[in-house]
């Protein structure tokens, strides 16, 4: 009898001590007291209180951390929308002065996400996705570069940030952990990305999943929109108008889809949330846009415009149904309309915006000073590169970093005192640092650019193939022109190619409906 009973008490304290509740519990108990010990807290805080809010986030993250392992569309969500996590991390620092660095937690989070996915899926993955495998090769590279062949110049030479968000928290490290970063960003995206609709088989499935994810989506996006207006355009990120252009292309093939599917009159709702975010996501990238941003924008939209006419796509965005309900949407539409404006209106004034906007791109046209310096420091950097340049500095270039530490220098030299720790151009950074080995970064967008290219101009493709090649080629079009003025920030370079995964994703379930 004592030994039975010895027996249930060891297997009621080995279940007890091995209890993932019990680690839930001893964890939100020792994180907290990390967390005050590692994040500044100002002294006007109830200690307790802070302990409270510490404990409940690790509860809290725990289980969006076993979301995310199992569910690739909740993984997804949480890497795509990371400008929401910046924004409530700014918001909550400016209510509270407590920085909680939400979105390097989601970062780090995803991060790990993406590992488990590669060692789980390695080889869907790599014989699937051409744009994986350069990405993958160019990482591996990367982390030799970091370890041995790197600039030692630090992030905190200047103010300004290289990207405002994550410089923050990093001022005092090498350029070379930005950098590092920028090569595990378009890794992370699209790995997360890639795998949204691994698990579905059969195509109806897909397409449930899908308009799930188009109504998740348009909806947290379009009240983020909503709070951003009435905070008076404080939309709590450097870069924003990137994301916003890339934004607007995915909601019209969303839109456009819908249109052509046979799905579009049970899907009013979704079409709604749609028009609307179209409509806001044009009209913010032409208030929030810079010289560069609004010359890629248009050059890509026209882009966009001639391709669908060539492939025979409805255009009609304004498409309503024919069915009873008919009066019922063009009330809604109008009620969503008027309330945005309305809320436009209140926050802010409407006629400043304006016209600070158009006095901002006749001044910046007619003078364009900022191109002048640029291409001032662009010519020194240049002849500095091929003053410098021999046989091994062409392959593998002068180490990651190297091109901020030159173009710092370079523009303290000069007599405008404008300091700079970027060129300003994303491939001179990228063949500077790496050499003839940016290539394999490069090649992942020029596969994915020429595969677009193919299923557009293939008479045979799916219309609905042909139409996200052609979303997804404005976003890399953009890209491209944008970045020839710009380099990369990892907010941008998350959103981007998260968006440029997940149309990859949708092609390829796309493509196994019309295989079979």
């Amino acid at each position: 009898m004592n030994s039975y009973i010895n027996i249930c008490e060891n297997r009621i304290l080995n279940n007890l001590i091995f209890s993932d509740k019990l680690l839930i519990v001893i964890g939100a108990i020792i994180f907290p007291f990390l967390a005050m010990k590692l994040i500044n807290i100002p002294g006007n805080f109830e200690p307790m209180l802070i302990f409270g809010i510490f404990s409940a986030c690790f509860i809290v993250g725990i289980n969006i951390l076993k979301n995310v392992f199992k569910f690739p569309v909740f993984a997804y969500l949480i890497v795509q929308l990371m400008f929401i996590w910046v924004f409530l991390n700014q918001k909550f620092l400016l209510f509270s002065g407590v920085n909680l660095k939400l979105h390097l937690v989601v970062f780090g989070i995803s991060t790990l996400v993406a590992i488990y996915y590669i060692y789980k899926n390695f080889d869907y993955l790599w014989n699937n996705f051409t744009a994986f495998r350069f990405f993958f090769l160019f990482f591996i590279i990367n982390i030799i570069y970091f370890l041995f062949y790197h600039s030692d110049f630090k992030l905190s030479a200047i103010g300004a940030g290289y990207p405002v968000n994550f410089s923050e928290a990093f001022s005092d490290a090498d350029a070379k952990f930005i950098i590092f970063l920028d090569s595990l960003c378009p890794l992370v995206a699209l790995t997360i990305s890639l795998l949204t609709f691994k698990k579905i088989n059969i195509y109806e499935d897909f397409s449930e999943k899908f308009e799930k994810i188009i109504l998740y989506f348009s909806g947290i996006t379009l009240a983020y929109y909503i709070i951003c207006i009435l905070s008076k355009f404080d939309f709590g990120l450097s870069g924003f108008g990137v994301f916003i252009v890339a934004f607007l292309f995915l909601f019209l093939g969303f839109k456009l889809y819908l249109n052509n599917s046979n799905k579009f009159h049970q899907n009013n709702l979704i079409n709604n949330l749609l028009l609307i975010l179209v409509v806001i996501n044009f009209i913010l990238a032409f208030v929030v846009a810079n010289k560069s941003i609004l010359i890629a924008l248009i050059f890509s939209l026209g882009i966009f415009i001639l391709l669908c006419k060539k492939a025979g796509i409805n255009l009609k965005l304004f498409n309503i149904s024919t069915n009873q309900n008919k009066f019922f949407r063009i009330i809604t539409l109008t009620f969503c309309f008027s309330l945005i404006l309305f809320l436009y209106f209140l926050s802010t004034d409407f006629v400043g915006v304006i016209t600070d906007r158009i006095q901002y791109y006749v001044n910046g046209f007619s003078s364009l000073s900022t191109l002048k310096i640029r291409q001032v420091n662009w010519h020194y950097f240049v002849v500095n590169w091929i003053d410098n340049l021999d046989l091994f500095k062409t392959l593998f270039g002068f180490g990651i970093g190297s091109s901020r530490e030159s173009i710092f220098y370079i523009s303290a030299m000069q007599s405008n005192c404008q300091l700079v720790q970027t060129t300003h151009n994303h491939y001179m950074d990228m063949f500077y640092e790496y050499g003839l080995v940016a290539l394999l970064y490069f090649s992942a967008f020029f596969s994915v650019l020429i595969n677009n290219l193919k299923d557009i101009f293939n008479t045979n493709k799916d219309i609905n193939i042909k139409l996200f090649s052609i979303v997804s080629l404005s976003i890399l079009i953009f890209y491209y022109i944008y970045h020839l003025a710009d380099g990369v920030r990892v907010i941008n370079a998350l959103v981007i190619f998260c968006l440029i995964g997940l149309i990859e994703a949708i092609k390829f379930n796309i493509k196994r409906k019309t295989d079979c």
